[in-house]
């Protein structure tokens, strides 16, 4: 690691971001780097604006916003040299609604899984509507069986929050904990050969869960775009659609705004209010 990306990497820690935004950014400023050849100390404000538009052009939005906040925090606080041409840079945030799978295709999607660590990760997401990071740093000790509770330490924003833990997840757990008995992590790595899995002191990596994952979907043949995360917006949805109140529902995702919740809203169906009948009594006869 270079002095300059060493430095950076302090900064981040000082201002307190995640580890996850950390390697973000840490990733998105050598990018700079290597599209101008040189170091980002000689870079221009012009050619930074020259930079800013590329990325525009070629990535989406919120890929971009990222990279310029981690490039404008780096000029800023790493190099103390604010460069002008972010005082009038934007980034639009398109209101994208995120895809949900219906209960049939969860469960579909979960028949599917044939390794036991996967379908045991799947479930767990879906049940308690974590995170995928969140589901991988379980630990044994988070599990409470007695109050059917799943502690969830340091989520989004270094928060912590409890979840309902139903009795068919913690079956499957406690099924896939006993093909490596790990003391501290419910999902460790295997290793090669599945050998590490009973000492292993991290989680399985993340690359790993999507490329399974991205099978599954292909061997399902779901015609949506569809990521570990579906899971967990499937979840709130199908809540929603049960009736339970968005409040609660916001609490168990942990999300600090219930703004950020009200999203599901939009993604469920009117059926309960009988408006799914009274569009089709519109259309009877019509077509």
């Amino acid at each position: 690691m270079t002095p300059l990306r060493k430095r950076f990497s302090e900064d981040l820690k000082l201002a307190g971001y995640s580890r996850r935004t950390q390697e973000a950014y840490i990733y998105s400023v050598p990018k700079l780097a290597q599209y101008f050849g040189k170091c980002p100390t000689r870079i221009s404000n012009e050619e930074l604006r020259q930079f800013i538009l590329y990325h525009k052009d070629k990535y989406a939005a919120n890929t971009t916003t990222m990279a310029l906040c981690a490039i404008k925090l780096f000029f800023d606080v790493t190099l103390k040299r604010p460069m002008p041409t972010f005082k009038t840079t934007r980034t639009k945030k398109k209101n994208k609604l995120p895809v949900v799978l219906s209960r049939q295709e969860v469960k579909k999607l979960l028949d599917t899984v044939h390794i036991l660590r996967y379908k045991a990760l799947f479930s767990l997401i879906y049940s308690c509507g974590l995170r995928l990071q969140e589901a991988l740093n379980i630990k044994v000790k988070h599990i409470d069986s007695q109050r059917m509770t799943l502690r969830i330490v340091n989520g989004k924003g270094g928060t912590d929050r409890y979840v309902p833990l139903p009795d068919s997840t913690l079956k499957i757990l406690r099924a896939h904990y006993k093909t490596h008995r790990n003391k501290t992590l419910v999902f460790p790595a295997p290793g090669q050969g599945q050998k590490q899995e009973p000492v292993s002191t991290i989680p399985i990596p993340q690359g790993s869960v999507w490329d399974v994952f991205k099978k599954v979907v292909d061997e399902c043949r779901l015609n949506k775009e569809t990521h570990p995360h579906t899971l967990r917006h499937s979840y709130a949805t199908h809540l929603l659609e049960d009736g339970v109140d968005i409040r609660v529902i916001s609490a168990y995702l942990g999300h600090k705004s219930l703004e950020t919740t009200m999203i599901y809203t939009h993604l469920t169906p009117l059926v309960k209010k009988g408006v799914y009948e009274k569009i089709n009594a519109l259309m009877d006869g019509l077509l």
